[in-house]
């Protein structure tokens, strides 16, 4: 994001992404002008360490993070998603 902020660059970045730049005065947010599909995140790790206790509660801190974020994103989100909201007038700042 640093490189957009520095220079008249464009990026395409999930919502939750461009959520994180809200407060951010040197960059504008706008609903691209297209479809962008949904894709899911996922956790991977080595079947080695499914029972690792440590490595259990590493992923048990992301899961819990990651509905936090969700949970504070809604709001902005909806913004993003709502089917008759105008496109042109998205923008943060």
């Amino acid at each position: 994001m640093l490189l957009a902020e520095q220079h008249d660059l464009i990026a395409t970045l999930p919502s939750r992404a461009a959520w994180l730049q809200k407060d951010n005065p040197n960059l504008v947010v706008k609903v691209p002008p297209f479809e962008i599909p949904p894709f899911e995140l996922k956790m991977a790790w080595s079947p080695l360490l499914q029972h690792n206790a440590d490595h259990q509660w590493l992923r048990k801190l992301i899961a819990e993070v990651a509905t936090e974020v969700d949970t504070e994103f809604a709001p902005f989100g909806a913004r993003f998603e709502a089917p008759d909201a105008p496109q042109a007038h998205h923008s943060e700042r």
